[in-house]
């Protein structure tokens, strides 16, 4: 408020004081709360005071301190317009004749009206002399530096305004004049008036530029106010800037101010500095020229204090809180009941003295009286502007000193006759600490002293006060009484009175009510109230529940000690979530005690919730933090106020409620959103009283989690304000607190409770095998950090309670057996009990075997990652088959299961791979059991990548890194495997079915011994030892679901059924999914009666009341819910039992599963948003969009699901249930499957439509991408085929060129498709080049069947010549005749992209994780080619007559094109043909390498033609000449320049592998060293530039070059070795064996070369000599780290390989190996390069040839199906179907067909 406003306040102070109502008649009060002027603590502040005259001063002297931006004068009038019209236009007549004063020059009316009120207060019966309030006055006016001269009736009758209820007193001209009813302000010195006082260091450091320039405005020392404002202004100098001014900086700043000016200035800086922190004025009012940027925290909303219980010690927890109030207003209904007395010390300097005196008189009155009472020091009785009725204060003294001053009055005061009952009946004072927030050196004390008369103790007698107490006149006693809450004297009469006829009344009447004070009744059962809150009565957690903790700050007591012995469950409690209040807790609180029980957990803040803070500016992190926090699996512990590692420091409730509570909210809405809706169970815990923080977070807690809460104190000292404040609040009303709070229980108790009723175990000590044979343990907190892992123990289940205890070891023996065959997961308990529980399957043995080779092998190679797959049919037993490898080897290795993968799995695996074993540990074996594919392949690529770095840095060779058993579930098994694999299927051997015989008849015996289960209802291992018979299971699960009667429980097992049946990964799902379908909406708990007591008791989860036929169909499980909590789970027990029950409902109800599928989505369920719906909708999306494979291998055109609903003939309604399924889920690839369903009913609109909405919602995803394509190039295979079954009906031209339109836009979509796909981190994707040549071969073969088309030869020529276009094709735009003539050039680019990819490159992904890659395979590369040169290559060698050179070359080029060598694999494999093709390709290459304008094909070719002709077998001659070779190598590394963007990686092979200097090399014209040098280095970049993604460090998914050519003995071609002459072939892929290097041929053939190993065996010096005698140096890269140190830095023997990226060095050894004399090297290993054994070639067929095989067997079999049943017709007919099932696969192959 501006001065102005403030004067007009002023002049009109008295008028307003009478006539405004704060709250009668329209509430002005609560507006200016509502509308912001008032914050909440201000606005309860002044609603507490009374009358109403104070609240009205009160409130005017807040709005005076607000800020002038807050318009705080106009609100209060707008408000006051609408209530009392009469008051605001008093107030808008106020003239302002003084407006023109400026601020710094206020009226000294003004500064007097100020000092009264800042100085002065209004106390009743008080007195004040004149001289003192002159006094007073005139030192705060003078010192404000305005002229005080005002006489004594002018200062009178401004008081009296001021304070209407002083009066005046004067009795005669002698006497000083006082002043009544007015006294100073307690606590205040001297200081100048507030309207110009110098504001706190504090505050002036919070002030922003304006606000300085504010405040440097209105004070009267500052000189030349204009020019310091100015320059304050321009240099941005702020409140904290300005107090760190020093005179030289105050000279530089302000050159032109006088010395006098300057100096002004710093004795300003210096006494603001200079002043005490905030302490005696702390809670006084705020300058108004306080700056409207600074941000002072104004004053807390006080809580109520809760008293010490009367007449008890002073317990632990018992300490009040500076600042909290008392009620005052104590009426006593009794004389047993206490009173309670609130004294006033007037004179500090005496204060104990006054003490005694008070007490004495006190405690004389309650024993005159017979009542009981208390009498309080240290607790304000009165209230006034700035202290509350009933404030807690505290003082500050010595306590023996106090405790013996006022033991020592007690005993002066009284008789003698008396001092034995006063003893008795005055209790010692009791001093109870207060704590002050703001001060933590402060140790002040409120004293109380009780009082009980009790009546056998006092009996008759009068306690009167001595006359020496205190000093006064002679012989005279007092008696004091407390009547009417005073204590009043008594004298004369009264006295006779008492002690006659009132004593004897009032000791009768004590002995009354005595009497009538009745015995406290039962106990309550406190053990069975916190039961029904927390189990619902039961003895333990029975329903899926998902506590939530929230603790407040703990008392002074509660230290490490107390935590172990009284809170250890802390440690040990599954909780979704935990928040701490307590500031200290890392540092000596529950979290400190935690991390020092070796637990893990993941700390957050408040703030990391607060989406607008600061942390989270950035919305997709913050989206990614909560996304990734729902799945993490460690426990959170939130700090809520607080958290000094990261400097987060605490707050009162004002700061917190400011800067905090957003992120409270933002943490309250997650975990509400992440719990099931009516299952969070919300433990509140009150360790002390010290909760200001919490109560203002209790509205949130209470309103999001209504009816889910506890609270649990130790007494009710602690619970009495939270109850009291939750209902102020409107959080809770009386009848819930007195349900929900359990008050009493102790805290060891209370620890030892919670741990029965959630089964808290301490975790066992995990044991660890190592390689050197002994045993380690694993540390808590470290197996913790390994969260993703399950860690099998050499001591699993070595629980002494349970091992050492017969019948808890046999109790729990037939728990897990009737888990397990039931149906339930098989536990490690299983295993314990050996032979008896689980049956080792006949492929038990072959898998161990295969386990154990992978862990035990010696052999180095590439992959040190071992695969080891099991794959078994749904319900065969591969999970318990897997796991029980693992308990069989756990004492040797390190073996444990991945319970989720994510991207710390890799690092936890290799974590506990060294883990206490760093020199070479021993490879664990890692379970994974039905993971998601992808996630798996990274997994493998990652460990791969680990394992690589491991091996750079073991000294000895590292041969496996881990080894990963994977269980993977199929409906169809291969039907061929690698030795890698095995398979268990739904089929039991003999010796398997009489196990379960004898099993059967050892449970049926026990059965009839106990009668406790039935092995009937076994149905797990009854669908087992029925050998899965079909039968069977219909029978059980018609009996069964027949019993099952319950609407709903009918509607729940119908939709797991459904789920079940179809869901690939068989996940189970949550209870809580299920709430909407089978809760009714009720009250959360229920009324129970106890005896004669009446207690809440909360309701359990309907999944705890199920149907026994539904319970025997059902699993019932825990797993990990994210947030580090489990969630109970339900499925079906079996895949088989699914579907079968799944079939009976559907003939039972007449429906199909689409029906089902709808009804599941369109019930209650989904009317949920909860993060349980969305794991529901996960699976469902899984069930709509996950294919398996088939026998094959192959994966499915669509899910089981969708190929169901295609079988029942529901085409419109399966596709409206994925486009459902799709606007819930909002997934891409819904919508992708959806185009691909579209695809197949050849709906290419809706096709096109859906793959382009899949592509918008995930751009960059290339597989998207090639969706989109594949609705172009599936239409344009349906124009193909339709116009391929008749010949007649020919395409016109307007078709024509749709078609070709269509062809364009699947090439232009599959270029799309290329681009992505080289810039994801993802194992690469060849479909966009595979799918572009496809492209190009349909189009090319559809036009045949065009009108326009004139023949194969014109159509040849259009493609290969830039200027031939027949006439016919003028329909076609000349811009798609462009595209149809470059149609060759990027057939040869995408199939040279591909040829690259795959032969040059060979995968380091185990192809037992990395299913082969189906878009690119050698078959297919070699179906392309043909094709490909089918349209464009040329069929003869003759080069016609009339082309000129440049076309000559041309067709030279196409020509050899089509005999297969323009690449250097495709040349290597027609060797085996023969050197036919050869030859030709050799013929025609040479003219072109005679032409000035051969280019690096050219050379590239003839080259290749060379090298692969010298392994012909029983060849004549070579082609050419070695020295031709070498020229020619020259001159394609020249053309290097010419070779575009994607260079020939053969320019430097060639040139490095014919140049290199040897001792049989010295004839030939070598290139010079400096020139080998620049080809070695810069292959490796031309090798990174075809193949970006090698080069990138941080991607996975990389491959290896290959090697194809080793340096050789001899001279000549005999210096080149091709890799198969040493390994036989393996598919072009440069694969060499370790164990090669030591074979005949090697040895033979392979030549060794000389260096020094360094660079960590990472490279080799290797030393050559030029052609002219000159000596260079060369790099050479070994292939793998060669990690043992004694040959670092040595001369070293190695064979040199030519791969793709450079020169590798093979075979490293420390000495030279020679070949041995007595051995021959084998027939592989001759000069020729062909294989002994004859691979029969490849035949690839072109599209055409395919299609007429189909025409032909089509024909054949619908001949013979007319023609009807014949003898020997059935078999024919099965040749032929089966010649057509190998014909479609073919042409689906090479077209990609879905």
């Amino acid at each position: 408020m501006d001065s102005k406003e403030w004067r007009r306040i002023m002049k009109n102070w008295v008028y307003l004081k009478s006539e405004l109502q704060l709250e009668d008649g329209g509430d002005i009060l609560n507006g200016l709360f509502q509308n912001g002027t008032l914050n909440d603590s201000e606005y309860k502040l002044i609603k507490s005071i009374s009358p109403e005259p104070e609240k009205v001063e009160r409130l005017l002297f807040t709005l005076k301190r607000k800020p002038q931006n807050l318009n705080a004068y106009k609100r209060f009038c707008d408000i006051v317009r609408e209530i009392q019209p009469h008051i605001e236009e008093k107030l808008a007549a106020t003239p302002d004749e003084d407006a023109c004063l400026e601020a710094d020059q206020p009226q000294t009316e003004d500064v007097v009206r100020g000092a009264l009120l800042d100085r002065f207060i209004n106390r009743k019966g008080s007195t004040c002399p004149l001289p003192d309030v002159k006094a007073v006055i005139k030192e705060c006016v003078t010192s404000a530096g305005v002229n005080y001269d005002w006489g004594d009736k002018q200062l009178r009758d401004l008081i009296t305004q001021v304070f209407t209820d002083t009066t005046w007193q004067q009795r005669s001209k002698r006497e000083i004049p006082y002043l009544r009813n007015l006294q100073i302000r307690p606590s205040q010195t001297p200081t100048k008036p507030r309207l110009l006082s110098t504001p706190t260091k504090e505050n002036v450091k919070l002030m922003q530029v304006d606000g300085l320039c504010d405040f440097l405005n209105n004070h009267p020392t500052v000189g030349k106010k204009e020019d310091v404002i100015a320059k304050c202004k321009d240099e941005c100098i702020t409140g904290e800037v300005f107090l760190s001014l020093k005179e030289t900086d105050i000279n530089e700043l302000f050159p032109s101010l006088k010395f006098g000016h300057k100096r002004a200035l710093s004795l300003l800086i210096s006494n603001i500095k200079s002043q005490p922190h905030d302490t005696e004025n702390a809670n006084t009012e705020q300058s108004v020229i306080e700056s409207p940027d600074s941000t002072c925290k104004p004053r807390e909303c006080p809580y109520q204090e809760t008293l010490r219980k009367f007449d008890h010690p002073v317990e632990p927890w018992v300490k009040y809180v500076k600042g909290r109030v008392v009620n005052t207003e104590f009426c006593s209904g009794n004389m047993v009941q206490p009173v309670k007395y609130f004294a006033n010390i007037q004179k500090p300097t005496v204060m104990i003295q006054q003490m005694a005196d008070e007490t004495v008189a006190f405690a004389a009155a309650c024993m005159n009286d017979r009542i009981n009472g208390t009498i309080y020091f240290g607790i304000c009785p009165e209230g006034s502007l700035e202290v509350l009725p009933g404030e807690v204060a505290g003082y500050t003294l010595d306590r023996e000193k106090c405790r013996s001053e006022i033991m020592s009055k007690i005993k002066f005061a009284f008789e003698e006759k008396h001092h034995e009952i006063v003893s008795k009946v005055i209790r010692d004072p009791t001093f109870v600490e207060v704590i002050d927030r703001n001060n933590s050196d402060d140790h002040s004390y409120v004293v109380e002293i009780d009082v009980v008369p009790t009546s056998h103790v006092v009996k008759h007698e009068v306690f009167l006060i001595s006359s020496k107490f205190p000093i006064g006149k002679k012989n005279k006693q007092r008696l004091f009484r407390y009547t009417d809450g005073t204590i009043k004297r008594h004298d004369g009469r009264d006295l006779v009175h008492f002690t006659s006829k009132t004593v004897m009344d009032l000791t009768t009447l004590r002995q009354t009510q005595e009497a009538k004070t009745q015995a406290p009744g039962p106990a309550q059962n406190l053990r069975r109230k916190f039961l029904n809150l927390f189990t619902g009565g039961a003895e333990t957690l029975e329903d899926d529940v998902y506590p939530v903790l929230f603790f407040s700050p703990l008392g002074d007591k509660m230290e490490a000690n107390f935590i172990e012995e009284n809170l250890s469950f802390v440690k040990d409690i599954d909780a979704t979530a935990i928040f701490d209040f307590d500031p200290e807790s890392d540092t000596k609180g529950l979290y400190h005690y935690v991390m020092n029980k070796e637990r893990v957990m993941q700390v957050l803040t408040t703030d990391n919730f607060d989406k607008n803070g600061g942390e989270n500016l950035e919305k997709e992190k913050h989206a990614a933090f909560l996304e990734n926090l729902q799945t993490s699996s460690l426990n959170t512990w939130t700090f809520c106020n607080g958290y000094e590692c990261l400097g987060k420091h605490a707050f009162g409730p004002f700061e917190w409620k400011q800067k905090r509570i957003e992120g409270f909210r933002g943490a309250i809405q997650f975990y509400h959103n992440s719990i099931p809706q009516g299952r969070a169970l919300v433990l509140v815990f009150l360790f002390s009283s010290n909760y200001e923080v919490m109560l203002e977070a209790a509205d949130e807690i209470f309103t999001k989690f209504q009816e889910q809460w506890i609270i649990l104190a130790e007494n009710d000292a602690i619970a009495d304000l939270w109850k009291e404040q939750m209902i102020a609040r409107h959080c809770a009303d009386t009848g819930s607190l007195n349900e929900r709070c359990v008050v009493g229980i102790p805290w060891n108790h209370l620890n030892d409770a919670i741990c029965q009723v959630t089964n808290l175990r301490q975790p066992s000590a995990c044991l660890l095998p190592t390689s050197k044979g002994m045993h380690c343990s694993l540390r808590q907190r470290v197996k913790e950090d390994m969260c993703d892992l399950d860690i099998l123990s050499i001591q699993q289940c070595s629980d002494s309670e349970i091992v050492n205890d017969t019948k808890k070891k046999e109790a729990k023996r037939r728990e897990v057996e009737e888990i397990f065959f039931r149906g339930g997961e098989v536990d490690w308990w299983n295993f314990w009990f050996p032979g008896d529980h689980v049956l080792k399957r006949a492929c038990h043995e072959s898998l161990m075997n295969q386990i154990t080779d992978a862990l035990t092998t010696t052999k180095e190679t590439d992959n040190k990652v071992t695969v080891v797959t099991l794959l078994h049919q749904p319900g065969a037993g591969g999970t318990t088959s897997a796991r029980q490898i693992l308990w069989d080897l756990k004492d040797k290795y390190r073996c444990c299961e991945v319970k989720q993968i994510n991207d710390q799995t890799p690092e936890q695996i290799a974590t506990l791979r060294c883990y206490e074993d760093l020199d070479s540990p021993n490879p664990p074996l890692v379970l994974i059991d039905n993971h998601d594919d992808e996630k798996l392949c990274l997994l493998y690529a990652v460990l791969e990548d680990k394992a690589r770095i491991a091996a750079r840095s073991s000294d000895g060779i590292l041969s496996v890194f881990c080894v990963l058993l994977v269980c993977q579930r199929r409906a169809d098994l291969p039907i061929q495997c690698d030795s890698r694999k095995v398979l268990l299927k739904h089929e039991l051997t003999t010796k398997e079915l009489a196990w379960f015989e004898m099993k059967n008849a050892d449970l049926e015996k026990r059965f009839k011994d106990d009668k406790k289960v039935d092995p009937k209802l076994l149905i797990s291992f009854n669908i087992l030892k029925e050998n899965f018979n079909s039968e069977y299971i219909h029978r059980t699960v018609g009996t069964l679901v027949n019993n099952i009667k319950d609407e709903k429980e009918q509607r729940v097992l119908k939709y797991l059924a459904l789920i079940n049946a179809y869901d690939v990964d068989f996940i189970p799902v949550p209870v809580a999914c299920f709430d909407p379908l089978m809760q009714t909406p009720q009250r959360c708990g229920m009324i129970i009666s106890t005896g004669n007591q009446r207690t809440y008791s909360r309701k359990k989860g309907w999944e705890t009341c199920l149907s026994s036929p539904l319970r025997v169909l059902l699993n019932k499980s825990s797993r990990s819910a994210g947030q580090g909590t489990k969630e109970q789970t339900l499925r079906i027990i079996h895949s088989l039992l699914a579907k079968a029950i799944l079939l009976k409902l559907m003939e039972k109800l007449g429906e199909t599963i689409v029906d089902i599928m709808n009804q599941l989505l369109d019930s209650n369920v989904f009317l949920v948003d909860s993060a349980y719906t969305e794991r529901l909708l996960y699976i469902i999306r899984n069930i709509i969009k996950k294919r398996c494979r088939s026998k094959d291998d192959r994966k499915e055109r669509f899910s089981p699901f969708v190929l169901a609903a295609i079988d029942d003939v529901d085409i419109d309604g399966t596709v409206n249930l994925m486009i459902k399924v799709f606007e819930m889920s909002d997934d891409a690839i819904i919508a992708q499957q959806i185009a691909r369903f579209y695809i197949h009913c050849k709906n290419w609109t809706e096709a096109e439509r859906f793959a382009k909405i899949a592509t918008n919602k995930w751009y960059r995803n290339s597989y998207l991408w090639d969706t989109l394509a594949m609705v172009y190039k599936e239409q344009l295979f349906d124009e193909y085929v339709q116009h391929s079954e008749t010949d007649t009906n020919k395409i016109n031209g307007d078709d024509a060129k749709r078609i070709i339109g269509i062809a364009f836009k699947a090439i232009e979509t599959f270029r799309k498709e290329q681009q992505l796909s080289e810039n994801e981190t993802t194992a690469i994707n060849n479909a966009g080049y595979c799918g572009e040549i496809r492209v190009i071969i349909l189009l090319l073969s559809t036009f045949p069947k065009f009108q326009c088309y004139t023949g194969k030869e014109d159509m040849h020529k259009f493609l290969v010549n830039a200027k031939f276009v027949p006439d016919t094709f003028q329909f076609v735009g000349e811009a798609d005749i462009e595209h149809l003539k470059q149609m060759q050039d990027d057939a040869t680019k995408a199939l040279r992209r591909l040829d690259e990819e795959f032969h040059q490159l060979k995968s380091v992904t185990s192809a037992d994780i990395m299913p082969k890659d189906s878009h690119l395979n050698n078959e297919l590369l070699i179906s392309f080619k043909e094709n490909i040169d089918g349209f464009f290559g040329e069929g003869t060698d003759r080069v016609p007559h009339s082309m000129n050179n440049e076309d000559a070359m041309a067709f030279r080029r196409r020509r050899a094109s089509r005999l297969g060598v323009a690449s250097l694999p495709s040349a290597l494999r027609i060797m085996a043909t023969g050197g036919m093709k050869l030859c030709s390709a050799f013929k025609l290459m040479v003219e072109n390498v005679k032409s000035p304008q051969a280019n690096a094909f050219d050379f590239v070719t003839i080259l290749n033609t060379c090298i692969a002709y010298n392994g012909v077998a029983d060849k004549e001659q070579t082609l050419a000449s070695f020295q031709q070779m070498i020229e020619w190598s020259k001159s394609l590394y020249e053309c290097k320049i010419q070779q575009g963007t994607r260079p020939h990686l053969e320019t430097f092979l060639y040139l490095v592998l014919f140049h290199l200097p040897t001792e049989d090399r010295h004839m030939y014209n070598l290139c010079s060293s400096s020139r080998l040098l620049e080809a070695i280095s810069q292959w490796k970049e031309a090798f990174y530039k075809n193949h970006p993604r090698q080069k990138d460090g941080n991607r996975h998914f990389r491959k290896k070059d290959a090697t194809y050519f080793f340096l050789g003995k001899g001279q000549d071609m005999e210096s080149i070795v091709y890799y198969e002459q040493l390994n036989g072939r393996n598919e072009g892929k440069g694969d060499i064996g370790d164990g090669v290097w030591r074979t005949a041929t090697a040895l033979h053939r392979l030549k060794r070369m000389k260096g020094v190993l360094l660079n960590e065996g990472l490279e080799i010096n290797m030393q050559l000599k030029s052609v002219g005698g000159n000596m260079f140096i060369v790099a050479i890269p070994t292939s793998l780290p060669i990690r043992k140190r004694s040959l670092w830095q040595k001369n070293v023997y190695f064979v040199l390989g030519f791969g793709w990226s450079g020169p590798k060095a093979y075979d490293v050894t420390d000495e030279e190996i020679k070949e041995c004399p007595n051995t021959q090297p084998s027939a592989s290993g001759s000069r020729d390069w062909g294989p002994t054994t004859r691979v029969p070639p490849l035949v690839p067929k072109s599209l055409e040839i395919i299609m007429m095989s189909i025409t032909e067997k089509e024909a054949k079999l619908d001949k013979l199906t007319k023609q009807g049943a014949r003898r020997n017709k059935g078999a024919i007919k099965k040749v032929l179907q089966k010649q057509l099932q190998c014909l479609y696969r073919e042409r689906d192959d090479l077209l990609g067909m879905q």
